[in-house]
């Protein structure tokens, strides 16, 4: 058996999303070898992500969706109707909030790969901007009970809307650590800020 390297669920490594996209057949091939239900989350910076579940002969990518995204980070139309074009199945409040491509064979991930790879680079636009060009990337095992279907199990390791409006909120907050805040809830004035 050949067991993957994981960083931990809350120990996400910085990564070069040009190389996240070039790894990417190694990655899926590798999750799909690993007898232990696998996750992995790339997180970039604008707070979209793709994500990874593999278990057993199965493996799905996700992205995404406008259930988990609003105002500018939102995916327009045209990004939505090229993932639809691509064979992505849309999302759904009863079934995946993202947008998800199933495999099950290992003929299958070259093509993976390149599906994500297009998502990445050509629909989100990541890797474009300098701001774009790092990621957060994560990997975990997810101990699941046999009990519990795996669409159950993959709901509990998404990422959410709270994740997501926690992540914006501390990136917010680290831009203004210096500053002193009124203890009182009003808004800073000039005597307060440095």
């Amino acid at each position: 058996m050949t067991y993957m390297q994981l960083t931990g669920e809350g120990d996400p490594t910085d990564v070069a999303v040009s190389s996240f996209v070039a790894n990417l057949p190694e990655l899926l091939g590798a999750m799909r070898r690993d007898p232990r239900c696998l996750v992995a989350i790339c997180d970039f910076s604008d707070f979209r992500y793709v994500q990874f579940w593999a278990e057993g002969d199965v493996v799905i990518a996700e992205c995404i969706s406008n259930l988990h995204l609003t105002g500018e980070m939102a995916l327009t139309a045209e990004q939505e109707s090229q993932l639809e074009a691509a064979g992505w199945v849309a999302p759904s409040h009863d079934g995946s909030p993202n947008w998800s491509k199933r495999i099950s064979s290992d003929g299958e991930v070259g093509e993976l790969s390149l599906a994500v790879a297009h998502v990445i680079t050509e629909i989100l636009g990541q890797g474009s901007t300098p701001e774009s060009v790092m990621a957060e990337f994560r990997t975990f095992d997810v101990h699941r009970s046999p009990s519990t279907p795996m669409d159950a199990a993959r709901h509990e390791s998404r990422r959410n809307r709270d994740e997501l409006d926690a992540a914006a909120w501390d990136s917010i907050v680290e831009q203004f650590d210096d500053w002193d805040f009124p203890t009182d809830g009003s808004l800073p004035s000039e005597d307060n800020l440095d």
